[in-house]
């Protein structure tokens, strides 16, 4: 299991002053409700026992259900690597670095030009993060241009998983594309069971802000839950267009983004440059851990119409 980093928490409120907004989100999903234009998925709902609208596509969520939801959740869960070595057990205070996604485009390894990304981008980058002890997680970073939208899953966690031994993480686009990397993670792993034993892989979907669950991701989340295998589910609501706006929310951004204009604009050109280079020494020494030969073969066998 990987060492990890203590992390801290930026506390500008007292736990009394907490309080108040924990019980306006309770009142947001008891009263409010979570849109979710996506029948399979308000019949879910609708079977667990919540409130179902199906004329608006509006769910309700008890008090009751929501805090019984908490009392069961995990508070601690293990993200396991290709290698035991590899585990990320996240619990209390323990804090793992990792990559971020999902960019468009990026900056060249060897002219610094920005340019749409590869499927060789991502190669590279998940056999630079199996090099680099301080990156202890590889979310598939980036889209790959030019690949079509039902090949797009399965080409982007099987250039992760053949370049590095560390746990996997990405997002997902079709319900097909999620059968396909989760029978690639089975074929690895040595089968079903294994493979939801130890998780390596784990998948994302989104929230559509303000208190969406939309009709497509709705379904691939579900798809995942089925799969039994590990889903993020981010939140990201952007102050003042679709979530309330606040004077301090607003001037920390705006303070952050004129810090990181000064910096760029003061010896950027040269922390890319050396950045750039320290990349290409590390993927000309660098080789992970292959796939066995016979597994490999395997998911080409089943996959290869579909692997770029």
């Amino acid at each position: 299991m990987l060492e990890s980093y203590e992390g801290g928490q930026y506390q500008p409120l007292k736990p009394e002053d907490i309080r108040p907004i924990h019980e306006v989100s309770v009142r947001l999903l008891e009263e409010v409700g979570v849109k979710v234009p996506n029948a399979d998925v308000l019949e879910i709902f609708a079977g667990k026992g919540a409130p179902v609208d199906r004329e608006r596509t509006i769910v309700r969520i008890p008090r009751s259900m929501l805090e019984d939801a908490v009392d069961t959740a995990p508070s601690s869960v293990v993200l396991c690597g290709r290698e035991e070595k590899y585990d990320l057990w996240l619990a209390g205070r323990r804090t793992h670095l990792g990559t971020g996604g999902t960019v468009l485009n990026v900056l060249d390894l060897d002219s610094g030009q920005r340019r749409p990304a590869t499927m060789d981008d991502l190669r590279q980058i998940a056999r630079l993060v199996d090099a680099m002890e301080n990156i202890q997680f590889y979310n598939i970073p980036a889209y790959p241009d030019g690949v079509p939208a039902e090949r797009v899953d399965v080409n982007r966690f099987f250039s992760a998983l053949t370049n590095t031994s560390k746990h996997v993480m990405g997002g997902v686009y079709t319900i097909q594309g999620i059968r396909d990397v989760v029978a690639m993670a089975e074929e690895i792993a040595g089968g079903r069971e294994a493979l939801r034993e130890r998780p390596f892989i784990s998948m994302i979907t989104c929230v559509m802000s303000p208190l969406v669950l939309d009709e497509t991701y709705s379904a691939l989340e579900v798809e995942v839950a089925r799969q039994g295998i590990p889903v993020v589910c981010p939140a990201e609501p952007l102050a003042g267009a679709t979530s309330p706006v606040t004077l301090a929310g607003t001037v920390a951004t705006s303070n952050a983004e004129t810090l990181r204009r000064v910096w760029e604009q003061d010896g950027a050109r040269d922390a890319a440059a050396r950045a750039r280079e320290k990349a290409r020494e590390i993927l000309a020494e660098h080789r992970p851990r292959p796939l066995e030969a016979r597994i490999e073969a395997s998911i080409r066998g089943r996959l290869g119409h579909l692997l770029l």
